[in-house]
């Protein structure tokens, strides 16, 4: 997703990553007012349960690729990432493509 740098809104939808709290919800809410729509992906366990008002997916916080495919088939080019997570328990978390080559980039520089 490459950012959009023309100074105007773009057509597509604001693609949304949430974490806690209320502030991905009022993004969602202002893009929409100003005209924008929005897709979010809620991390499991952690965004708000409001977010099911807006066209959204459920993930967990390691699978980026399953996240990635939500945000391209909803045509997003643009990316928000916002809230607080929970530090993660690794062993107990599940993961796809994406995150098992983040995970061994991250392992690799300990």
């Amino acid at each position: 997703m490459s950012g959009h740098s023309s100074g105007t809104p773009s057509d597509k939808p604001l693609g949304i990553i949430a974490g806690q709290g209320s502030l991905p919800i009022r993004i969602a809410q202002v893009q929409q007012n100003a005209g924008r729509d929005v897709f979010i992906i809620g991390i499991n366990n952690e965004a708000e349960a409001a977010i099911g008002d807006f066209p959204h997916q459920w993930c967990d916080l390691i699978e980026l690729k399953k996240s990635a495919d939500y945000l391209r088939k909803a045509g997003c080019d643009e990316l928000v990432i916002i809230g607080a997570v929970q530090r993660p328990n690794l062993d107990k978390m599940k993961d796809d493509e994406g995150g098992q080559w983040v995970m061994h980039k991250v392992m690799q520089n300990e």
